[in-house]
Formats: structure tokens, sequence, C-alpha cells
């Protein structure tokens, strides 16, 4: 019986791994090496409670939950610049109205999205996700303290990633 547990492990640990691929996209004169994972993982409402700062995914659940309860304050310090991300959403509160802005994030939620890849470089990892009407991506910073929303992109590794987001939405490299 204990054979049988290591052989599914080591089935299950393989079939990860299968999942997960590095490749290579040449950036300016660079070639750059990301790890990728293909989700094509739907967002839906039961998603909105499980939100935590384990993984970059559960990051972005726990960040546009409290959003979607206007909890902005909360939001923020989740993030690596919670100044200028409150700023940034007390804005769009303000311009929404509370109950438009609560519901324009509770979108989120609402099945439409799908988190196409999680993209790693370094301790950032960028979720591309897509929705209806666009695709977007959204930066984590894995810490000490868990995974934090990166507000400015400033690091080297994230203006990677940005810069290889803009391939994909150019459809220079698509993620399959």
């Amino acid at each position: 019986m204990k054979e049988l547990l290591v052989i599914c492990a080591m089935m299950l640990f393989g079939a990860a791994l299968a999942a997960a691929k590095d490749f290579v996209v040449k950036i300016g004169k660079e070639d750059v090496k990301f790890d990728s994972n293909l989700l094509n993982r739907e967002i839906t409402l039961a998603d909105k409670t499980t939100g935590s700062q384990k993984t970059a995914l559960t990051c972005s659940f726990l960040f546009y939950g409290l959003l979607s309860e206007a909890k902005i304050d909360e939001a923020s310090r989740i993030s690596t610049d919670p100044q200028k991300t409150k700023a940034k959403w007390v804005q769009a509160q303000d311009r929404r109205g509370k109950a438009s802005f609560m519901n324009t994030m509770d979108q989120y939620f609402k099945g439409e999205n799908v988190v196409v890849a999680e993209i790693v470089k370094g301790k950032h990892h960028m979720l591309v996700v897509r929705s209806p009407e666009y695709t977007a991506a959204q930066i984590y910073l894995e810490t000490a303290q868990g995974f934090m929303l990166d507000e400015g992109w400033a690091s080297a590794d994230a203006q990677l990633l940005g810069k290889l987001f803009t391939l994909i939405q150019d459809e220079e490299v698509v993620l399959k």
C-alpha cells in the first residue's frame, strides 16, 4: 500500500511539472527566460472567499475581494506601495460612486474572467487575466510575509514581465 501511495504521489508531482514550463523570449537584444504555468482557470464567485497571501492567484482573490467590499485601506496593505494603491482606488471609487465601484470590483468573480497563465521571473509572478473585453496583467511580489500586489513594477524582473505582457497583447507571444 505504501508503495502505491509513493507511486501516486510521484505521478501527481510529474503531472504538476509537466504543466509548468520554461520559455525564452527575445526582449530587445536579450533572450530572457521565464517560468510559466498555463492555468486557463475561470474566476468564480466561490473564489471570493478563498483569498490569502499564499500564492499570486489567491492574493488576487484577496485583493479584489476586499475592493468588492470597498475595503480600500485593507486592500492597500497588501500592496508594495500602499499609498499609491489607496490613492488610485479611492479615486476610482470617487469617480463611480461607492455602490457602482463595489459592483464593478465584484465583476472580477462573475465567471467571465479567466486566468490564462502565471508567468514567473525571479520573485515576481504575473497573472495574465482575460475577460471578454480585454487582457490584463497583474504582477505580484513574493515576500517573506506572503504575496503582495506589485504596484510600481519598478524592479528589473517586473519590468521584463511588463514587456512580456506587451508582447502577449500584441500577439507576438502566444500562451499555449
